[in-house]
């Protein structure tokens, strides 16, 4: 009988100690589920802040880029406007420059001109017209864009002998002899042609009556626009006539027609 005791109280030790190691284990394993809950629901808390947080830097980020690129923009505009306006500054002044040396060119010319009528007339007791023309065909000749080389003179101021030239117009001659020829180029030969207006245009009066050199503005003749230098030419302190080149009004078309300009 007591060994029969003895085995009931061990077989129910037995299962107690099976029972209090099941809740054991049940417990420990609820222990870790709540734990690995509670950091599972932390890491999830902790990405939603990430998260968060991340969409806020990026917001503030992007507001810094757009500003920046809004800034940079300006500065490009700013830029650009910028050096638009100097390069076309300095395309004006070039494309001016060109044209200036252009009318120079004439001016010098022209200079050249009046000094060899006047060291001509010095030094020649009796003048020839024809050593005149033949210098003014010359200029024509070796500058064909020319429209026109010409001298014009007061009356009888040249030689004396105008009415010796009267209406020998093919010589540059007026009715009355006085000398304005004008030489120009027509079928590719070499003519002259009576200066046009000659006492009531600027190009002739405004270098009488000022005693300087004068660069017309573009003017209508004969149907083409031209510009006309001229210079004075004076003699013993007298003005005698005046000097000049007519160039066609074109150039400067044609100058600010250059790609370059464009």
């Amino acid at each position: 009988m007591m060994k029969l005791s003895n085995c009931k109280i061990s077989i129910q030790l037995v299962v107690i100690l099976s029972l209090l190691t099941i809740s054991i284990m049940a417990l420990f394993l609820g222990l870790i589920w709540y734990s690995q809950s509670a950091m599972l629901a932390s890491s999830v808390t902790g990405m939603e802040t990430i998260k968060t947080t991340l969409e806020e830097s990026g917001k503030g980020i992007s507001e810094k880029l757009r500003q920046n690129v809004v800034n940079v923009n300006g500065t490009v505009s700013t830029t650009v406007e910028t050096l638009s306006k100097k390069n076309l500054d300095t395309l004006a002044h070039q494309a001016s420059i060109e044209i200036r040396i252009g009318i120079e060119g004439a001016l010098e010319q022209s200079r050249a001109l009046v000094n060899l009528i006047k060291v001509y007339k010095s030094e020649t007791g009796t003048p020839d017209r024809q050593y005149i023309l033949n210098n003014l065909a010359a200029i024509n000749r070796e500058n064909p864009h020319y429209l026109g080389v010409w001298a014009g003179f007061e009356p009888n101021a040249f030689d004396g002998k105008d009415v010796d030239f009267a209406k020998k117009t093919e010589m540059g001659c007026t009715e009355t002899g006085r000398f304005i020829p004008n030489a120009v180029t027509k079928d590719k030969k070499i003519m002259f042609d009576l200066l046009g207006d000659i006492d009531t245009s600027d190009y002739y009066t405004v270098a009488r009556d000022k005693q300087r050199e004068y660069v017309t503005p573009p003017f209508e003749y004969q149907g083409t626009v031209m510009i006309s230098v001229a210079v004075p030419i004076e003699l013993n302190g007298k003005f005698i006539g005046v000097a000049g080149i007519d160039l066609d009004a074109a150039i400067v078309k044609e100058i600010l027609d250059k790609p370059a300009y464009r």
